[in-house]
């Protein structure tokens, strides 16, 4: 994940970088960075470019905001 966060850093207006950290923070059940990612990507997406790609995080939004409610995932180390 460090070259995606790299690549954010170095060029912020590219949505398909926070689609890909989206998904592997979702992937290692962090799933509050997950849908911070999502929401960036969501943001800067173009719906003719990243059609699908929306249509899967409209998809998984739902159900990634009922496990942050009940608690689920890991979370943020503070510090």
């Amino acid at each position: 994940m460090p070259e995606y966060e790299w690549l954010a850093a170095a060029r912020p207006e590219i949505a398909a970088t926070y689609f890909f950290i989206a998904i592997a923070h979702d992937n290692l059940a962090e799933y509050q960075q997950a849908l911070e990612a999502y929401g960036k990507f969501m943001s800067l997406a173009d719906p003719s470019v990243n059609k699908l790609e929306i249509e899967k995080v409209n998809l998984r939004l739902p159900k990634l905001r009922d496990q942050i409610r009940r608690g689920q995932g890991v979370k943020k180390k503070s510090g």
